[in-house]
């Protein structure tokens, strides 16, 4: 349905676009489970999957309740995603960038008052990106709540009240 996809294309442009500083013309659903590499290996199922005119692959999970095992889950899905964008024979410098959106309805970071974090993997003397194929953005629905910013931009405004209400009505499972 492309309704479906304008409306996901607006939620990546309005919590990445800005801060990658990159354009996200449209973008089309891909399978959202990733199978393991061999019988005993671990299968992936994402919420929403999907690709952009670039290639650049987004993951968008959403979690009700807080486990012990959330943050490891995100990097194994965003690492999962992106080794899997090169296949046998291709060049390594061929792979596509995978960003991880996380929709929380509980405080994975409760060291910090941030209601969205961004995580790279960056140089830690000069905090430069070098290596820029992963990404992961962390909303945290319950700061947002207790926040009510007004410093924020109206676009994610809206998309984390709409995650909210959706959250509050049980909508997003736990």
């Amino acid at each position: 349905n492309p309704d479906d996809t304008f409306i996901l294309t607006d939620f990546l442009k309005a919590v990445l676009g800005e801060h990658y500083n990159f354009t996200i013309e449209s973008v089309c659903l891909a399978e959202p489970v990733i199978l393991p590499d061999s019988t005993d290996g671990k299968q992936s199922a994402f919420d929403v999957f999907c690709t952009d005119s670039t290639g650049r692959k987004f993951i968008v999970e959403m979690q009700a309740l807080a486990n012990n095992w959330s943050k490891e889950r995100a990097q194994w899905y965003v690492s999962k995603a992106y080794s899997d964008r090169v296949k046998r024979a291709q060049k390594y410098k061929e792979a596509k960038q995978v960003f991880l959106i996380a929709i929380l309805g509980f405080n994975m970071f409760p060291e910090h008052d941030r209601y969205i974090s961004y995580h790279t993997l960056r140089d830690e003397a000069d905090h430069k990106m070098y290596f820029d194929g992963l990404g992961i953005a962390i909303l945290e629905l319950k700061k947002f709540k207790e926040q009510n910013p007004d410093k924020f931009n109206e676009n994610i405004e809206f998309w984390f009240s709409f995650f909210n209400q959706y959250q509050e009505k049980g909508v997003i499972d736990k």
